[in-house]
């Protein structure tokens, strides 16, 4: 596994709660997603009055923010759907009071 970035182009909602995100990913195919179900993305969250997040870095062939003080927030989300050819991802996202 290894990370990319993605831009919201679309979101909607689909209840008072939910909304329905989708996200631009040109290294979508970098990610390796499975075809099959219950696949899961981590989305991590620019800090406030920042762009974007930092990038993720390999240790011992594992990405990920390997510093704990320095890591955005993220969230594991389920993909509803993704297409390799548009390099477009889908989530749902559950509204929360806080968080």
């Amino acid at each position: 596994m290894t990370f990319a970035r993605a831009t919201v182009i679309d979101a909607s909602a689909l209840s008072a709660r939910m909304r329905r995100i989708v996200l631009d990913v040109p290294d979508l195919t970098r990610l390796g997603l499975p075809t099959a179900a219950d696949a899961a993305v981590g989305i991590y969250f620019p800090a406030a009055g920042r762009h974007c997040v930092p990038d993720m870095q390999c240790v011992d062939g594992v990405w990920d923010y390997h510093d704990p003080e320095s890591a955005p927030e993220g969230r594991n989300y389920s993909i509803r759907f993704h297409d390799s050819d548009a390099k477009q991802l889908t989530v749902d996202v559950v509204l929360h009071a806080s968080g």
